[in-house]
């Protein structure tokens, strides 16, 4: 499977989150999501038609952002991990404080063995 089509996975992945398990508004009302950075790592190869299986957790939860841990499996076997870093920010573009309601949310799916400077580490950084 060509690379780039893990980042469109990410993509979808946190989007799909976000409208089911956070707040279906996406927030739109109140400002914007921005990716501050992207990274993919691959452990296995995929082939077009399998059905591959994402997992999502949270990390490094701040006032303003937190990352996205992102693990790709087929068949029950690792194939990818990758994260993003979001930022949330008002309709000005102006970095901004999520709201109270989101963050408790994002912290029910957050893995507190995850850090950003662990995942940079692991890429030999």
């Amino acid at each position: 499977t060509y690379f780039a089509r893990y980042f469109e996975w990410q993509g979808v992945c946190r989007e799909q989150w976000f409208f089911q398990c956070v707040r279906a508004d996406m927030l739109k009302s109140e400002g914007v999501l921005i990716t501050k950075c992207a990274h993919q790592d691959y452990a296995n190869e995929t082939f077009p038609f399998q059905k591959v299986e994402c997992r999502l957790n949270t990390f490094s939860i701040k006032q303003c952002s937190f990352g996205l841990l992102f693990k790709f499996y087929v068949n029950g076997n690792f194939v990818s991990m990758g994260y993003q870093i979001i930022v949330f920010a008002d309709k000005n573009r102006k970095i901004t404080r999520f709201p109270r309601d989101v963050l408790e949310v994002v912290r029910k799916y957050e893995d507190p063995n995850v850090t950003i400077s662990e995942l940079s580490h692991e890429r030999g950084h």
